[in-house]
């Protein structure tokens, strides 16, 4: 397979995008209407062409199986919209502020957006969004970081360097080998509690193990026996989370 290669799957083209990782482990994931592949550095010849082809082969199987799991909607947050996050509720009010820059703060359970004048409307879609986003999620990060560090002293005691938040496209969550930071998807926060465990043991677990093997699989189901039901709910409902809630 060529870099740049061109897959067609349910009647949609992606462009193939090979990286070499500094990792034992290799991924294939749909990013902005890519197909990225990621091999390790390690692997050379035949060895990298096999390992590729595979991947490929996967992820198309997976893109006609189950198209809708890879249609990224853009998230974004609107004036006036009401969301729970964590089990506190926030509305947003969003105004155009005199300054040159765009602010936003809580005040009780009301994020105030701020948005610096003369911008035009996408623009002011993209600063809002970033802006609640932002704040909400500094005010949530405490409580969410000692929820990570309660469920990993009772079920993996693993050395982990922080957790963080970020509005993620394509990911729900991710264990950094090097830091040992977990990062967890912004919209995680608008789920159900048992979904939003699921996300933080998987990812625990990759302090444990690096990959998605058997050995993986069998250390998550230890903790969640249940983590099948949790994962199908993410994949039905996750691009649900964020919509305006009244």
């Amino acid at each position: 397979m060529e870099q740049g290669e061109i897959v067609v799957s349910s009647g949609r083209a992606y462009k193939v995008e090979v990286i070499s990782v500094p990792t034992r482990t290799a991924s294939a994931r749909v990013k902005d209407g890519r197909i990225v592949i990621r091999v390790p550095q390690m692997l050379r010849g035949s060895a990298a062409d096999e390992m590729l082809e595979d991947l490929k082969r996967r992820m198309v199987r997976s893109l006609e199986k189950h198209p809708e799991r890879f249609e990224y909607r853009k998230f974004s947050i609107m004036q006036g919209q009401g969301m729970t996050a964590l089990g506190r509720h926030f509305v947003i009010d969003a105004c155009e502020a005199a300054g040159r820059y765009s602010t936003a703060c809580i005040d009780g359970g009301v994020v105030r957006v701020r948005l610096a004048a003369g911008l035009g409307q996408e623009e002011r879609g993209r600063a809002l969004t970033k802006l609640a986003v932002r704040c909400i999620s500094r005010s949530l990060l405490p409580e969410l970081a000692q929820r990570v560090e309660r469920i990993n002293i009772a079920h993996f005691n693993a050395g982990i360097g922080g957790t963080r938040i970020r509005n993620n496209s394509t990911r729900w969550g991710s264990y950094s080998a090097r830091s040992r930071r977990i990062t967890i998807n912004f919209r995680l926060l608008l789920a159900p509690e048992e979904i939003l465990d699921y996300v933080i043991i998987h990812e625990l677990a990759h302090a444990r193990v690096s990959n998605h093997s058997r050995r993986f699989w069998k250390l998550v189901g230890s903790v969640l026996p249940d983590y099948r039901d949790r994962r199908r709910w993410l994949r039905i409902n996750g691009d649900r989370l964020g919509q305006s809630q009244s």
